[in-house]
């Protein structure tokens, strides 16, 4: 990206590895890091002017509001936060009949210490039909208030919320490819939104709390921004797996299990 430093984080050494590599065929200088995206502010150690999570991230942290804090601790005053991923409610969709489309899995978040969890004994990366040695996975569905107000109460404002008809990966099997996407049909595809965005940026510095009675400014709040001076914000950036189609077809077997 010409002009940009780009940081990438992830818990995977060998996803880094590979990440690198496609890096340097690209001709692009990215600092990748190795790290819990709980955990990614100290150990990026730098601000950054955005911060973007791709899709298929969150479903993999238990923790939204640590994730929050940790969005806005990399952001630099006045930086943005950009987020994209399938939507709450197309995640609750059964997903083992292309001829029905109805709940079929939890909307709201699980109790502290549960997790949906399936076995599944390949990767949901395309395109690898090789057995993996440790198969159980672990989710956690989080509902759209969920990841809102684990932004606000970070500290972040929300700027813009959005909805889309399309996903990179057929997340329910009634779903086809149009150009590099996937769609349900019609009517369905106007009635069921399957993925969302929100556009959120942390306060310049003289917006933050206590800065505007120092420098004497006497500016009223607007009502978002109000409501969003309550905390502080990570660079998800790690983790940005979108599931394949393995994944999705092994979500009919997901449980609900308590997390030691």
């Amino acid at each position: 990206m010409t002009g940009a430093r780009c940081t990438g984080v992830d818990l995977s050494p060998v996803s880094l590895d590979i990440a690198r590599e496609l890096a340097d065929r690209a001709g692009q200088a990215i600092r990748y890091v190795e790290a819990n995206v709980l955990e990614a502010a100290a150990a990026v150690g730098e601000q950054v002017d955005l911060v973007y999570t791709s899709t298929g991230t969150i479903c993999w942290v238990q923790d939204l509001w640590t994730w929050g804090r940790q969005v806005a601790a990399l952001l630099r005053p006045g930086g943005t936060f950009f987020f994209r991923d399938s939507h709450p409610s197309a995640n609750s969709l059964a997903d083992h009949e292309p001829r029905l489309l109805a709940p079929g899995y939890r909307y709201f978040p699980l109790p502290a210490g549960q997790a949906l969890t399936y076995a599944d004994g390949m990767t949901y990366t395309d395109g690898d039909r090789s057995l993996i040695t440790q198969p159980r996975n672990y989710e956690w569905p989080h509902s759209v208030s969920e990841v809102l107000m684990a932004l606000v109460r970070a500290g972040l404002v929300i700027i813009e919320v959005d909805e889309q008809d399309d996903l990179p990966w057929p997340l329910h099997p009634a779903m086809t490819a149009e150009g590099e996407a996937y769609v349900l049909p019609a009517p369905w595809r106007e009635q069921v939104p399957m993925a969302w965005s929100v556009v959120a940026r942390k306060p310049a510095s003289a917006d933050l709390p206590g800065e505007r009675a120092r420098s004497g400014g006497n500016r009223a709040p607007g009502r978002a921004e109000s409501c969003a001076r309550s905390g502080r914000v990570m660079r998800p950036v790690g983790e940005s797996r979108a599931p394949g189609r393995g994944e999705s077809c092994a979500r009919s077997g997901r449980v609900v299990r308590s997390v030691r």
